[in-house]
């Protein structure tokens, strides 16, 4: 009987599973222009057209195609009624869900195990073109989650939205990232905006992208010094009420 009771309680809890999510809500998104050159002689003016929405989720032992960072993903829509979705389980280990929606781009990560950097993705693309001299503003709303980072699994549990732009003027982005906290659940929420001037016959191609993944530590797992004086303040305990049974 001491003995069973000596086995129970040197149980260790368990580690919460890490679950992370990051959205971007595209009702929410907002395209302006404002003309900054009144003397030009032209009114600024833009034109877009929303190229493909796409959704891919990524774990290299197992789906090693199509998941290095920059490439379209597994399942892409040109069709602005049409949802893109993609889906991947490793048995035993993690669930991811990525989502490209007419409303909604959403990706999302469950599980004990780890993804790996390229992790679950979606991502909006976007042409504009312009004409005249003007500022061009994007903003669009989003919202991040992390949980489950326990000090000892996981390394990383971290979330990222953001709007990357490549055209004329060159490379650029806004972005918001989350990690997990030591312990419970991190969120976050608000709005990205990126504000560029143009010239007449300026392109821009947005890319508004959400992305969320899971890493383990490269090295052995070193509990945290608090995570340590937990755990011998618990054995100490535990062995000084099996010496008192016995």
């Amino acid at each position: 009987m001491f003995t069973a009771a000596c086995v129970v309680a040197t149980a260790m809890p368990a580690a919460a599973a890490p679950a992370v999510n990051s959205t971007i809500d595209l009702r929410t998104l907002r395209v302006s222009v404002v003309d900054t050159d009144a003397m030009d002689g032209q009114e600024a003016a833009m034109q877009s057209s929303a190229v493909a929405r796409s959704a891919w989720v990524c774990e290299g032992p197992v789906r090693p195609a199509g998941c290095d960072f920059g490439d379209f993903g597994a399942e892409t829509t040109q069709d602005p009624a049409v949802t893109a979705s993609d889906s991947l389980t490793v048995p035993g280990s993690w669930d991811g869900l990525a989502v490209a929606a007419p409303d909604r781009l959403s990706s999302d990560v469950t599980g004990t195990g780890t993804t790996g950097p390229t992790g679950t993705n979606t991502a909006l693309l976007q042409n504009f073109w312009f004409d005249g001299a003007g500022r061009f503003t994007v903003e669009v709303d989003y919202s991040l989650s992390a949980s489950g980072l326990d000090g000892i699994t996981f390394r990383e549990v971290y979330a990222w939205a953001g709007i990357i732009f490549f055209g004329t003027q060159g490379f650029a982005q806004a972005e918001e990232w989350l990690a997990a906290p030591a312990s419970g659940t991190a969120a976050r929420s608000g709005t990205l905006s990126f504000s560029r001037d143009f010239q007449h016959g300026d392109f821009i191609q947005a890319f508004i992208h959400t992305h969320v993944h899971t890493l383990s530590p490269i090295a052995a797992p070193v509990p945290e010094p608090a995570t340590w004086a937990l755990m011998l303040a618990g054995l100490a305990g535990i062995g000084v009420v099996c010496r008192r049974r016995t």
